[in-house]
């Protein structure tokens, strides 16, 4: 079964980095990821939170995470991104 993973941006008002970098870092570890965008209030199997700085103003406690929730502020935030989503049960693609 396909793991439900919600994914909620923030408005990029004050992006200090390109917010699209971790997902693109996501398609190549992992393959194609189907998320939940624009996901309502609820449980899913895991929760990603991509903002694009350190005040992290997304709304997102109506979002539940099985295995955990992750918000990211910085690219080198990719770590925790891709540990939750092994831990929601999806496999690294083994790469060279």
């Amino acid at each position: 079964m396909t793991p439900k993973i919600a994914l909620k941006y923030c408005g990029g008002c004050n992006c200090r980095y390109d917010r699209s970098v971790i997902l693109k870092r996501v398609k190549e570890d992992f393959g194609d990821v189907e998320f939940i965008t624009m996901p309502e209030n609820g449980e899913y199997d895991a929760v990603l939170v991509i903002t694009g700085c350190p005040s992290q103003c997304a709304t997102h406690q109506g979002l539940i995470g099985r295995v955990g929730k992750v918000i990211t502020d910085c690219e080198e935030d990719y770590e925790k991104v891709a540990e939750l989503l092994e831990r929601a049960g999806l496999k690294r693609i083994k790469h060279g």
